[in-house]
């Protein structure tokens, strides 16, 4: 064994010996007194209604639940029991009242389509047959009469809500008032002479009533057997659990991968958990038996309690840093550092195993406040040590020279957490040393208790998120596997909303308060007239997802099985898509809305609203999706489209409600707001036909016969194989150049997108065409005069002479 595992067997026996120190006197008749005296209230305070009593009125008549609840929470002090038997029948009525509002009453809607057959009330004055008059009266007096239950109903639902909220504020402020009480501190050196007196008397006098109370059994179990349960569990705990696991880890090293990886380190978490605690419990049967047959029940019960809370934090320390196996480990350190964070976290485990002894025996009575400080503050000290050296194993980096900047997010994430445990733990060593142990103690446990549970989230989630990778990866191609990287997500996803109940429920907030904020999600809240609730926004969500999948598939049967039928060009057919898209989206909106149990006029009122705010900040939005759908129904100009706008020459590659998508022929893709397609100017060279006209420059010296020039540049044009003969080309002389004859060769090709190139090979046959004929392309020529000033002109004259 190590030093630090010497170390830890110290601290262990230390505990189990003040444990069982303290333990031997609530085996006797003490432990019945399984009430705390600090928080006993008067007997003639209890629930009259969940001890059978009927109570009655002023006029003799039977008070309801809520008034008798009234009542009692006015009239005194109930104790927390009472409180919370009252809270759980208002919560029954609350929830039967809930069902009578939202399933309302088959009469009532029977009565109401009655009414709507009649039609409306006429509102010009006339008046309506006697008879449909008459009707009308009947059926609004017996829809009145019948919607009494829905109106009792609401009443009662709201008046229980009234009541449920009262008993929680009563039950948080008695939970803080507990939990600010003040004990003597354990700063003053006479507490702990004085509870170290009350401890060694304590002992002593429970030792000996211990001695009695088994000397006195009528069929006591015999010595032999409770050392040989003590053994076995011995055996069980350090000889068979380390040899199994021994041999599972040898399985595993052999270079198993997969699956069977997976499920090998699957198994040995699991024995590491289940042997250890089997053996736990075996060691602390005796006690168990002996409680058992002297009626201690508090006994009983801690020698199942400390077992488990020792198992668990073993469990815990090896899921977190496995030292046997680095690769398992949720958070991965150096050998030396793994081994040292897997025996703090099991010294962690024996600390909070006394903080919940102590927990156990403070409701029997048997700790004075002064002893109760002492031993909490022992178990404090001792959680604060183990945090600090957790805290100083996380936040120690595997590669010292990695600077603070260049440390990956998580590990970041995890520094930030050793801060979070150091400064918790210091907070908690100090509300401890100025006497706010119950304070101290919550602290702590509620850190352990949440360490344990990210631990457990982080196995879930890798042990989640590598079995099924693998067995997916298999049999999907390769553009389908990338989906399965949204498998991470989506389990952190349901893992994090799985935790933050248990977190807040950890850190102190009742399970009525969770159960508070569920009936809110489920019952729903008004937001702008509309009610949203969780099975509103399932359906919702659920419906609208439907209809976008299904407007998918109709456009994907739309674009290969419709339009190629048909003998519209390729931008009729991205339109078509388009609209078939948004039209899908907009109709899944409207369904979703519908399902939901949305009223589609409330949903006016707020479009109405947002209208104002289109009207002032949305303009330029607005005018780009009008002007999208206008490019969608006029169609001046398509997908693949040549075009000149705002100053860009390119090709359209998209047509969205918003903007347009225009790829220059650099290869820019430049997007366009469809505002300015529809107000501006645009030039597009392909809208009706593809056929354009060839302007190609030409140039030739003064001197150079022009008759000449023009039949070269016929022949040269009547020979290309792209030229039109019809229209035909043409050669016009333009201008007489400063230094040249300016001539213009004209011509048409059926595709204008072969322009530049058509261009290319012209200057080519010219060049060459005017070579062979001795023609001359001239260059600007300039006469260049220069004046001199007399000065100058006399220096000039000066330096010649």
């Amino acid at each position: 064994m190590t030093i630090r595992g010497k170390r830890t067997g110290h601290l262990a026996l230390f505990a189990s010996i003040l444990i069982m120190s303290v333990l031997v006197n609530v085996a006797m008749g003490q432990s019945a007194h399984t009430v705390d005296v600090r928080n006993a209230e008067p007997a003639e305070l209890a629930d009259d209604a969940a001890a059978g009593k009927t109570q009655v009125g002023p006029r003799g008549q039977p008070l309801s639940l809520l008034d008798r609840t009234e009542q009692q929470i006015v009239g005194g002090k109930l104790p927390e029991s009472t409180l919370k038997t009252l809270r759980a029948s208002l919560a029954r009525q609350r929830a039967a009242a809930f069902d009578i509002i939202e399933n309302g009453s088959v009469i009532v809607r029977s009565l109401q389509a009655e009414l709507s057959a009649l039609g409306p009330v006429p509102d010009d004055g006339s008046e309506e047959p006697v008879a449909i008059a008459e009707e009308r009266l009947r059926l609004n007096d017996a829809l009145a009469v019948a919607r009494m239950p829905i109106i009792d109903a609401r009443q009662t639902y709201e008046r229980s809500g009234v009541l449920i909220h009262e008993i929680d504020r009563i039950l948080r402020e008695r939970g803080f008032t507990t939990l600010l009480q003040r004990l003597p501190t354990p700063l003053n050196p006479l507490n702990w002479l004085t509870g170290t007196n009350e401890l060694s008397a304590l002992t002593a006098s429970s030792l000996s009533s211990f001695h009695d109370a088994l000397s006195n059994r009528e069929n006591p179990v015999p010595l032999s057997v409770l050392g040989g349960l003590v053994l076995a569990g011995l055996l069980l705990t350090y000889l068979v659990h380390p040899f199994v696991v021994r041999r599972a880890s040898q399985f595993l090293e052999r270079g198993r991968s997969g699956v069977l990886k997976s499920g090998t380190l699957l198994t040995i978490h699991v024995l590491r958990l289940v042997l250890p605690l089997v053996g736990g419990l075996i060691i602390a049967s005796p006690l168990l038996i002996i409680g058992a047959e002297i009626a201690s029940s508090t006994l009983m019960q801690l020698s199942v309690l400390i077992p488990i809370i020792i198992a668990f934090s073993f469990w815990i320390g090896h899921v977190a840093f496995s030292p046997n196996y680095p690769a398992a480990a949720i958070v991965r350190r150096r050998s030396e550092l793994a081994r040292r964070g897997l025996w703090v976290t099991h010294s962690l485990g024996w600390s909070i195993a006394l903080i919940g002894a102590i927990n156990l025996m403070q409701l029997t009575g048997v700790f004075s406040p002064t002893l109760e400080s002492l031993l909490l503050s022992l178990a404090v000290v001792w959680a604060s040590a183990c945090f600090f050296g957790i805290a100083q194993i996380i936040g120690t980096n595997n590669s010292d020279a990695a600077t603070p900047d260049e440390l990956p997010t998580h590990e970041r994430a995890v520094k930030a957490g050793a801060f979070g445990i150091r400064l918790i733990a210091t907070a908690a060593v100090i509300a401890c040393a100025i006497g706010y142990s119950e304070i101290a103690k919550h602290a702590v446990s509620s850190l352990a208790l949440t360490l344990a549970l990210l631990v457990i989230l982080l196995a879930v989630h890798r042990l989640g998120t590598g079995i099924p990778a693998r067995i997916l990866k298999r049999d999907l191609s390769a553009s389908e596997k990338g989906l399965t990287a949204l498998i991470p997500v989506l389990l952190a996803c349901l893992l994090a909303a799985a935790a933050l109940p248990l977190l807040a429920m950890v850190w102190g907030v009742r399970q009525t308060d969770l159960g508070e904020w569920w009936m809110l999600i489920l019952t729903g809240f008004d937001v702008g007239g509309i009610r949203l609730s969780l099975m509103s926004l399932i359906v919702l969500t659920g419906v609208f997802v439907t209809g976008v999948v299904v407007t998918h598939w109709v456009q994907i049967a739309v674009q290969t099985s419709v339009m190629p039928r048909t003998n519209a060009d390729a931008g009729v057919r991205a339109a078509v898509v388009t609209f078939v898209g948004y039209l899908g989206i907009f109709l899944s909106a409207l369904f979703a809305a519908s399902a939901a149990g949305f009223n589609l006029s409330n949903l006016a009122i707020v479009a109405g609203a947002l209208s104002v705010g289109i009207g002032f900040g949305l303009q330029a939005i607005v005018a780009n999706f009008l002007s999208g759908i206008i490019l969608l129904i006029e169609r001046p100009i398509k997908e693949g489209d040549w075009v000149e706008v705002s100053g860009y020459s390119g090709l359209v590659q998209k047509i969205s409600v918003r903007s347009t998508r225009l790829q220059t022929f650099d290869r820019h893709d430049v997007i366009i707001p469809n505002s300015d397609l529809i107000a501006g100017t645009v030039k597009n060279m392909t809208l009706g036909t593809r056929l354009g006209r060839v302007i190609v420059p030409v140039s030739v010296a003064y001197g150079t016969d022009t008759r000449r020039v023009k039949a070269l540049l016929m022949e040269i044009a009547a020979a290309h194989p792209l030229v039109l003969t019809s229209p035909e080309p043409l050669v016009l002389f333009r201008a007489l150049g400063e230094s040249s004859l300016d001539f213009d060769m004209r011509f048409f090709i059926n595709d204008v997108f072969d322009t530049l190139a058509v261009q290319s090979d012209m200057l080519f046959a010219i060049t060459e065409r005017f070579s062979e004929e001795d023609i001359s392309i001239p260059f600007p020529q300039r006469d260049v005069h220069i004046t001199l000033d007399e000065a100058l002109q006399d220096k000039l004259r000066g330096g010649q002479a």
